[in-house]
């Protein structure tokens, strides 16, 4: 009787399936093509174990070859950031916090600050203070960060964006990692006393980061350091300053387009009257756009003639740009908020949370997350250049999932948000002359964004869950050929408008993929 090989435990068999990824970053082979989508993401019909090796022989086929890090059996080469590190004069040691000793080369007198529970890769500090060489006004200069196992095996990444969003400074793009700080940057001489004091490296580095501006700021845009992964929850992050103006709050008008479909609107409106904002201060715009249905026409007459509504009446063709540009125009308030009927508010403070950002000075539009009424995310913010155009990130995700390093859980600056739900003032609004009519039904509200963006602007999306959305209901998906076809035309004209911007979104790393958002890029 032959003898038969036992079973191989599915740590062995998730190896071996490893092995036949290609060891290149870019095309696939026959065989691997089975278990990888064009994406380089591995499929998911496979195990969960299979997935999660491919996944690490993929960042480490990327790492070799793409970045030119050393990867021996998963593990990166690492090194002190610095020779004899440890017994140099100058290392100052903080309990619990960091690691601290002028940095080599040409950085205008650097310090390098690594976290104790990071270890710098080769290398690592040659690239940020290369950096922080090369970018006159920097003053800090960081880099992207591998997540390691308890064996010291990568496991993950935190790819960060090329442009330093003045949010995540704020709430801790600092904490982790391998750090050059510029002998001049402000604030730097407190940070030394905080950390020399013992103070933990979260309050220290929160403290450091208000001195600074993001033009102070630069990426290296290469991985500097190997830590432990993130938390699978946020961390207790610093509170971002959440007020409004001293002075009276501004008249805020909410322009609603619509046509028919009382069973959306309705709940839209119910749900807009317990709003926590002064009554005298809030104008509820509908824009009806040749509406025919009695029972709809009749609740917008009766809302009208009772002031809990401006009704406005466009029979004219849908074009959503055209709809919002005439009710601005119209409309009393300084601030605007652009809205979907077939949205209904799921926190009363939903206005406040986002006029605190919108009525900062250098702030565009401000959206927030969205969800689909099963609780999963339909909007968290818009990544340009995704599949060929500009897409939703998180979709799907829990409501509190935390997403990609906990850039789901954080107010953060993006280059777009949806006009389902997007506040800006008259200012902004006008600077940029409104929202393109061109551009009808997609991708107006990508193209305006992108327009303040040019104009000096940052857009940020908000990441508390402020509206559900029932997406698309009242117009339709774009599924016939006419407007698949119309969808295509708008898409082009946007990517002509903002050609750089398309090519690389400035709050999207360019290590990430452009097919799965979040994932690495492979292909």
């Amino acid at each position: 009787m032959p003898q038969t090989r036992p079973p191989l435990s599915g740590r062995l068999r998730a190896a071996a399936v490893a092995r036949i990824v290609p060891r290149t970053a870019c095309g696939h082979g026959l065989v691997s093509r089975v278990f990888l989508r064009t994406s380089g993401a591995p499929r998911g019909w496979l195990p969960e174990a299979w997935q999660d090796s491919i996944r690490r022989r993929l960042l480490g086929n990327w790492l070799a070859g793409a970045q030119g890090i050393a990867v021996t059996d998963g593990r990166v080469a690492t090194a002190p950031p610095w020779d004899g590190a440890e017994t140099c004069p100058q290392v100052v040691i903080a309990p619990d916090a960091a690691r601290i000793v002028s940095a080599p080369g040409p950085a205008r007198g650097a310090m390098l600050l690594l976290a104790r529970d990071a270890t710098a890769i080769a290398g690592g500090a040659d690239r940020l203070t290369a950096a922080l060489a090369a970018s006159p006004g920097a003053v800090v200069a960081y880099g992207d960060a591998l997540f390691a196992d308890a064996d010291g095996r990568v496991t993950g990444h935190w790819l960060k964006p090329p442009r330093t969003d003045p949010l995540l400074l704020a709430q801790g793009l600092l904490l982790h990692g391998l750090v050059a700080v510029a002998q001049d940057a402000p604030g730097r001489a407190a940070l030394l006393a905080a950390l020399r004091a013992g103070a933990p490296l979260q309050a220290a580095m929160a403290a450091f980061a208000r001195n600074l501006s993001a033009a102070q700021v630069t990426p290296c845009m290469a991985p500097v350091v190997v830590c432990a992964p993130p938390a699978p929850v946020p961390m207790d992050l610093p509170t971002l300053p959440d007020h409004l103006p001293d002075h009276p709050l501004p008249v805020a008008s909410i322009l609603i387009p619509t046509r028919n479909g009382w069973d959306l609107l309705g709940p839209c409106l119910a749900s807009l009257q317990k709003t926590d904002w002064p009554r005298d201060r809030l104008e509820i715009l509908v824009i009806d756009n040749g509406s025919d249905d009695p029972r709809t026409l009749a609740e917008l007459d009766a809302r009208a003639a009772a002031g809990a509504i401006t009704l406005m009446r466009d029979d004219g063709d849908f074009n959503f740009a055209r709809l919002n540009n005439a009710a601005a125009r119209a409309a009393q308030g300084d601030l605007l908020v652009l809205l979907n009927n077939d949205t209904t508010a799921r926190d009363p403070g939903w206005l406040r949370r986002l006029a605190a950002h919108a009525l900062q000075p250098d702030v565009g539009a401000v959206g927030c997350k969205l969800l689909y009424p099963d609780g999963d995310v339909q909007h968290a913010g818009v990544a340009l250049g995704l599949r060929g155009g500009a897409q939703h990130v998180f979709v799907g995700r829990g409501a509190d999932d935390p997403g990609y390093n906990h850039l789901a859980a954080v107010d953060r600056s993006v280059s777009a948000v949806t006009a389902a739900c997007l506040a800006v003032t008259r200012s902004a609004f006008d600077a940029v002359g409104g929202l393109r009519e061109d551009l009808a039904v997609s991708y107006n509200d990508v193209v305006f964004c992108a327009d303040l963006m040019a104009a000096g602007y940052r857009n940020v999306c908000v990441a508390a869950p402020l509206f559900t959305h029932f997406e698309s209901r009242s117009r339709g998906k774009d599924t016939d050929r006419a407007k698949r076809d119309r969808h295509r035309a708008e898409r082009a004209r946007a990517i002509a408008l903002h050609p750089d911007l398309f090519a690389q979104d400035p709050f999207y790393s360019p290590h990430l993929s452009r097919k799965l958002d979040h994932a690495l890029l492979l292909v």
